[in-house]
């Protein structure tokens, strides 16, 4: 439920921070997100995830278990949600280098895009930056 998602981000902002994960018997890390991954990746409305985005802005800057931002997970989702483009937007002012960032697979969060026929106007200025407070591996372990 969203709306009650909303409340709890508003209530409780320092929850926009706790790692989820899940561990199986060998211990091994199978996923690895913050609740601004989950958000993208479950659909949640851009007005939820720019709250969560709000609360803890440097999610934006995390890696999941697979070594994607949450710009490449909204990228991959653009085309299966309404507010798509909001969503990465938002993603895109919280954090402006991650567009020249490449995910786990070695792609662009607009490669992403690109690869679902769509396109979307990113500056030059935007394009050709680098951020060295990301990890460079594909672990997640950058919290």
């Amino acid at each position: 439920d969203w709306a009650n998602s909303l409340v709890r981000i508003k209530e409780h902002p320092t929850e926009a921070s706790v790692w989820i994960s899940s561990r199986k018997a060998e211990d091994c890390l199978p996923w690895r997100l913050l609740p601004l991954h989950a958000s993208i990746v479950l659909g949640a409305p851009s007005y939820l995830v720019l709250e969560i985005l709000t609360a803890y802005t440097d999610a934006a800057l995390q890696r999941d278990a697979k070594g994607s931002l949450p710009i490449h997970l909204a990228a991959s989702r653009v085309d299966s949600r309404d507010d798509g483009e909001r969503v990465l937007n938002h993603l895109m002012r919280a954090f402006p280098d991650s567009v020249g960032i490449k995910d786990g697979e070695d792609r662009t969060a607009m490669e992403i895009v690109e690869s679902h026929g769509r396109y979307i106007d990113v500056p030059k200025s935007l394009s050709s930056k680098t951020d060295d407070r990301v990890m460079p591996g594909t672990s997640g372990t950058n919290a």
